[in-house]
């Protein structure tokens, strides 16, 4: 296994540590409140925007491009290089909103880093698969659209 294939695996069983410790970080489900609710809700409704825009067989887990995948550039897309990404920030946090957690929202923002880090090795790697990549990347925010 090459460097970036080990590097990407890793991210993803991190990614995957980081969810379950935000979601039940404190040993007790969430607590439902109104901010949360809310916050999760929007996650979710960019998620389904997101795969009704680029079908589920065409993700992949792994930050590797996969073979036969296709880009796309619209729906949420036109906004940010990454809306699944942000869609589960968004949902988790949300999480992190009805679990008042110290555990959870440290895990959180660790989740968050490390998105950061996955999406910047997809990005390379995009880039030397395809020039519309880069061109689309050149133009189009990371994860908050016009400001990152």
């Amino acid at each position: 296994m090459s460097e970036v294939s080990q590097r990407a695996q890793s991210f993803v069983y991190g990614q995957f540590l980081l969810i379950v410790l935000t979601l039940i970080g404190c040993g007790s489900l969430p607590q439902f409140n109104l901010v949360g609710s809310s916050v999760l809700s929007l996650g979710l409704l960019l998620g389904a925007w997101t795969l009704a825009t680029n079908r589920p067989d065409n993700f992949n887990l792994n930050p590797t491009p996969r073979a036969g995948g296709s880009l796309h550039f619209n729906g949420p897309y036109r906004l940010m290089l990454h809306p699944m990404y942000v869609a589960l920030i968004i949902a988790l946090g949300g999480i992190v909103f009805m679990n008042t957690c110290i555990v959870s929202l440290v895990s959180w923002v660790a989740l968050i880093l490390l998105l950061e880090r996955k999406a910047a090795l997809e990005e390379a790697l995009l880039k030397e698969r395809s020039g519309d990549y880069e061109r689309y990347s050149a133009r189009t925010k990371r994860f908050i659209p016009f400001i990152y």
